[in-house]
């Protein structure tokens, strides 16, 4: 049953609530941990269920090198105290903890986390609970891994291949979900849409090689000026979409202004030419209410900075203007 019910969740935080649930249900133990290896080396918790109460908070990280947890995976084997107390140096994940079992979970000899689960009891754990406690560790292990591979396999979905940076596909999903959320918390939202000046005439003199690593060189620099919370993505061809969530047009426009005056002041490596930007801001509700209206308003207004010259911003109220 638990190998069926983990292997049918792909989702990787829906998969490790799903595991801590199994476990509560199957054994006499009152809370259950999922850890996995971070970038760092360190365990930190990405779920925990029970009725303890906690003194690691979900995301927490623990020390490298130290804990039951780390010495279970350290050890690749199952370590069990049944009396923490008793356990020099010993670090409490939850107040009431005075039994604790730690299985490593190991896939194929990757390491990937630690199951550890607790109880308010001493002395809750036997040997004879460590066989089949392992016996669901490597199928969770099994299953942690499949979500990883179809979490990456989703990311790569979405990447696009020459910039690294996200796509259309990407783009079209997030600025549904930010409509969604601004409308629903009359928030505010605005999106940018840049353009590569002259870049049909740059491929035709330089190469398409030449061509490609502009693209890269651009959305590299936008990554670096803009926030976390924007999303950067490659429109199509030499075009751009940037999201920029809880922000006004006028904002968005100042946003636009300093990518474009950057682009215009670099010097790009190994380009024997100047590269210049346009842009065109449109500023949810007030310039489209759906995100079809929304693209379109930035997209005339982008037209709007061609039209003028290239190399400039322009806001979605002079692309009305102009058409008026």
């Amino acid at each position: 049953a638990i190998a069926r019910q983990t292997t049918a969740v792909l989702n990787l935080d829906g998969l490790l609530g799903k595991v801590c649930d199994l476990v509560l249900q199957t054994f006499p133990v009152d809370q259950v941990v999922v850890l996995l290896l971070d970038e760092d080396a360190r365990l930190s918790v990405r779920a925990h269920k029970g009725k303890l109460t906690p003194i690691l908070t979900q995301g927490a990280a623990l020390p490298a090198g130290t804990g039951m947890g780390m010495r279970a995976l350290e050890q690749s084997k199952t370590v069990v105290e049944n009396e923490v107390a008793f356990v020099p140096h010993y670090m409490a994940s939850f107040v009431e903890t005075r039994s604790e079992m730690c299985v490593p979970l190991i896939f194929f000899g990757e390491k990937l986390g630690v199951l550890m689960l607790e109880s308010a009891k001493p002395n809750n754990f036997a040997e004879e609970d460590v066989a089949p406690l392992e016996s669901v560790a490597d199928i969770c292990a099994g299953a942690i891994q499949n979500a990883h591979y179809f979490e990456k396999a989703q990311q790569l979905a979405y990447i696009d291949g020459l910039t690294g940076i996200y796509n259309r596909r990407y783009f079209e999903l997030e600025i549904s979900s930010e409509i969604e959320r601004a409308s629903r918390y009359d928030g505010r939202l605005a999106i940018i849409m840049i353009d590569i000046d002259n870049f049909k005439r740059l491929n035709d003199e330089f190469g398409h090689l030449l061509g490609d690593e502009v693209l890269r060189q651009v959305s590299g620099a936008f990554g670096q000026q803009l926030r976390k919370v924007d999303v950067v993505c490659r429109y199509g061809g030499e075009e751009f979409a940037i999201l920029v969530p809880q922000t006004s047009g006028g904002n968005a426009m100042e946003v636009a202004e300093k990518l474009r005056r950057m682009v215009e002041a670099y010097r790009f490596p190994g380009v024997p030419v100047k590269v210049t930007i346009s842009a065109g801001v449109a500023e949810f509700p007030a310039n489209g209410q759906t995100r079809d209206e929304l693209v379109a308003a930035a997209d005339a207004a982008l037209y709007v900075s061609k039209e003028r010259g290239r190399n400039r911003v322009s806001g979605a109220s002079a692309a009305r203007k102009t058409t008026a």
